[in-house]
């Protein structure tokens, strides 16, 4: 892969026990994976504060100097995020969370690289690690010029097959995830008209109960074959802890029949690199999946005589940080279309925000800034600013905010 001039890139998958980190600088020919132990990959998420050393350690790091000196000692962040109540640490109150971003803050200091216009692509399959506290990792690696994505696993797993020579030119591409969360069969391929990438995913667990057999890899085996005969693909990845060991004979047997299967523990740190490659040249493609934006937000604008629909905010990608702007002349100076374009179905809705208390002026004179927020991938909101027009009909500095809930 080519890198990005002046950027710095990183890939990081997050889950509440370990940090996976990918990695390219100018001076790397290749990403390489960072191991903070000779072949391992993942760092466990651990945090250490040693009381006599004044000082905070993470990872493999975090456990051995637990063993030489007196501190605080966390682990199990599964549970503790969750958690509202606050820990003393010498002077200082810190939330799980603040304190998760700390240890993340640590990780990624010992790639020992400058983060000077870094682009840093953050993801995880678990919504409640990609919280807004995110935006401190800034500050605890001392470099506010960074700029930092948060991306789901379904993006990650979208940008890691387009960056595969072996899923060139193929139409579905199919992922098997088993962890101790659970399973699903993720599978990648083109919407019905042909104009986007989608991904459907189909949990397996109540499938598998549904398989008769004495042993899992019989069961598993049995559920495989029905599934690819329903969504074939030629190239298959495999990835989640559930899949080590010795068990998979004959399901090994069925996922390699007719078709090229890759099974790893690093899709999603890898595909998160990839997304930073990408969005650095705006080249990540629009994605529908589940949680992800649903709907082109916007108005009704007239350009030379003709209407013509204006996104403020774009679906078809992950909602956080997923805002926008624009500006136009009103013609209605007491209100203002508002369209949702469902990108699924290709439906249009309508609705009229009416502005009270807007001041009359003559036919486009009122210029107008309308910003669009997601909040999440179903709710966002919508604020419209009177900006005036020049000298002549000076802003009345009104604001009108309207909160969007989105059907599914």
């Amino acid at each position: 892969m080519d890198t990005i001039k002046q950027e710095t890139l990183l890939g990081i998958d997050l889950s509440y026990a370990y940090t996976q980190i990918s990695y390219q600088t100018e001076e790397m020919e290749q990403p390489q994976a960072f191991a903070e132990q000779e072949e391992r990959a993942l760092i466990p998420n651990l945090l250490f504060y040693g009381k006599e050393s004044k000082k905070w350690y993470s990872g493999y790091e975090a456990r051995q100097k637990r063993d030489e000196e007196q501190g605080n000692f966390f682990e199990d962040f599964d549970r503790k995020l969750k958690k509202e109540e606050k820990i003393m640490v010498e002077d200082t109150l810190y939330s799980y969370r603040q304190l998760f971003v700390k240890m993340l803050a640590l990780h990624m200091k010992k790639l020992k690289i400058s983060f000077q216009d870094a682009r840093i692509v953050i993801t995880s399959g678990n919504p409640e690690i990609l919280f807004d506290e995110l935006e401190n990792i800034k500050q605890l690696i001392k470099e506010k010029h960074c700029i930092i994505h948060r991306i789901s696993h379904f993006t990650a797993f979208m940008a890691f097959v387009l960056h595969q020579e072996e899923c060139s030119g193929t139409k579905g591409i199919g992922l098997l995830e088993y962890n101790k969360e659970g399973m699903a069969y993720h599978y990648l391929g083109r919407t019905p008209a042909g104009d986007m990438l989608q991904i459907q995913t189909i949990p397996l667990e109540e499938r598998l109960e549904l398989e008769q057999g004495e042993s899992k890899d019989e069961r598993f085996s049995k559920m495989l074959e029905k599934l690819f005969y329903q969504y074939k693909t030629p190239v298959v990845y495999l990835t989640g802890s559930e899949f080590d060991g010795e068990w998979m004979n004959e399901t090994l047997k069925v996922v390699c029949r007719n078709r090229r299967a890759f099974m790893g523990q690093n899709l999603f740190t890898k595909g998160a690199f990839c997304f930073a490659l990408e969005e650095g040249r705006k080249r990540n493609p629009k994605l529908l999946a589940n949680g992800l934006c649903l709907y082109n937000i916007g108005t009704a604008i007239t350009v030379n005589g003709q209407p013509r629909f204006a996104p403020v905010v774009e679906g078809g990608c992950d909602w956080y940080g997923q805002k926008g702007a624009v500006q136009f002349m009103l013609e209605n100076e007491q209100k203002m279309e508002i369209i949702y374009q469902n990108l699924r179905t290709k439906e249009i809705e309508r609705e009229v925000m009416v502005l009270h208390g807007m001041p009359k002026r003559p036919p486009m004179t009122t210029r107008v800034e309308v910003e669009a927020q997601y909040t999440s991938s179903k709710e966002g909101y919508l604020k419209i600013k009177d900006l005036g027009f020049g000298e002549l009909f000076p802003t009345s500095h009104q604001i009108w905010v309207k909160k969007i809930v989105l059907k599914e």
